[in-house]
């Protein structure tokens, strides 16, 4: 109906030539298959329905166009998957599962496979018939002896059932004589206790003089306790200055006798008695809220504070004032309270929040102190702090537990 010219022959390229195409490859694979994906597959929307994929993929399926291949597979999309089931591609999750780990997932996909058909000759199998049947027999075998083996076991676990439940019996009727024999006696030491109630008083009277006694020493230490826990209280609010309106919901203890002698041992043998040893106030940190929780000896990794970062190392930073511990404590809320031995003490003015110990020769540092918010004036301001790295130049005595 309309005549075309030479340009216009000459302007139909390849690609409006192209009706259908698809597109495959071999995969390596441990166990010697020659595996063949299909990649691609499709047809131009005008000429679909007339069975042009299918068509291709009976040309793939051909060993003589392809080459030998064992299996053909394929991640056919939700909307395909029908179409790939009409064509002899089975969708079985349990055959399919071996060849998942040699071929990468696509989304929304299912993977999907087809095995090539054998040209094996009668001989051969028969001879994979009998091999089939040998491992079925052997199988089967295997099964009736762990069936023979679990009938064994339950036949023992039923004796030995039967052996706890006459046990069982006899500890019940012992348990009930012994139970008549002590109602007896209960009935007889009744009669005892009316004939001697002027003895059981003074039994009575005794007992409670040795309770007092003994409690005598326990109120003592709790008076000692009491002293101690106000003067770190005061002690606190005294260093706080600048702050009036603090309140303090509690003090913990954390050390005992035991502690504070092998901690004044270690700065004895270390040498750092000649220098002061003071306590000095510390902000609570994840890691030492978690080491302090655990009762266990402080290290070196416990140290590690956020608010360190892009300060002056990762050590315990300490504070003569309650009230940078407080600024630094954040969300928690809680200063803890620590007996130091400084030792020789090096004066740092340079920020490097990678140190993890002193110049040689000195034991701690003096810093101009981490920029924090004013809880008063919520002005940054900056206080000087003491960093200490080693652990055992630090002892925990105190947590406290304040608000503003």
């Amino acid at each position: 109906e309309k005549s075309i010219t030479a340009a216009e022959v000459t302007s139909v390229t390849v690609r409006d030539r192209i009706l259908a195409a698809a597109s495959w490859e071999y995969l390596e694979n441990p166990f010697g298959q020659r595996l063949l994906q299909l990649t691609l597959i499709g047809a131009r929307l005008k000429y679909q329905g007339y069975g042009l994929a299918h068509h291709l993929l009976k040309v793939l399926k051909d060993a003589d166009v392809v080459g030998r291949w064992d299996a053909l597979i394929v991640w056919a999309g939700v909307d395909a998957r029908e179409w790939f089931l009409r064509q002899g591609f089975t969708d079985d999750r349990i055959l399919n599962s071996r060849y998942e780990k040699f071929v990468p997932k696509w989304e929304d996909s299912v993977l999907m496979s087809i095995t090539s058909a054998t040209d094996a000759t009668d001989s051969d199998i028969d001879v994979k018939i009998e091999r089939w049947r040998r491992k079925k027999v052997d199988e089967y075998a295997e099964n009736l002896h762990m069936i023979l083996s679990m009938r064994e076991e339950i036949q023992s676990l039923r004796h030995k059932l039967y052996m706890k439940d006459a046990t069982i019996q006899f500890l019940t009727e012992e348990k009930n004589q012994l139970r008549k024999e002590r109602d007896a006696l209960q009935r007889d030491l009744g009669k005892h206790r009316n004939q001697k109630s002027l003895c059981s008083q003074c039994s009575k009277d005794l007992q409670h003089a040795r309770h007092v006694k003994h409690l005598h020493p326990f109120v003592k230490r709790l008076d000692h306790d009491c002293s101690e826990f106000q003067s770190v209280r005061r002690s606190f609010l005294r260093e706080s200055g600048g702050i009036s309106d603090i309140h303090i919901e509690y003090i913990d203890k954390l050390y005992n006798e035991a502690q504070l002698a092998a901690f004044d041992a270690r700065i004895l043998a270390s040498g750092l008695n000649d220098f002061p040893v003071m306590n000095m106030f510390c902000s609570m940190t994840s890691k030492l809220d978690d080491a302090l929780h655990a009762g266990r000896q402080l290290e070196s990794g416990d140290f590690d504070d956020p608010n360190s970062a892009n300060s002056f190392g990762i050590g315990l930073y300490l504070s003569l004032h309650g009230r940078q511990a407080m600024k630094m404590s954040g969300e928690l809320a809680r200063v803890v309270v620590f007996k130091v031995a400084l030792g020789n003490t090096e004066t740092q003015l340079k920020h490097d929040f990678m140190r993890r110990s002193p110049s040689p020769g000195f034991h701690s540092i003096l810093t101009p102190g981490r920029t924090s918010l004013s809880p008063v004036s919520g002005v940054k301001e900056e206080d000087e702090e003491f960093v200490v790295f080693d652990p055992d130049q630090t002892l925990p005595l105190y947590i406290i537990g304040c608000k503003v």
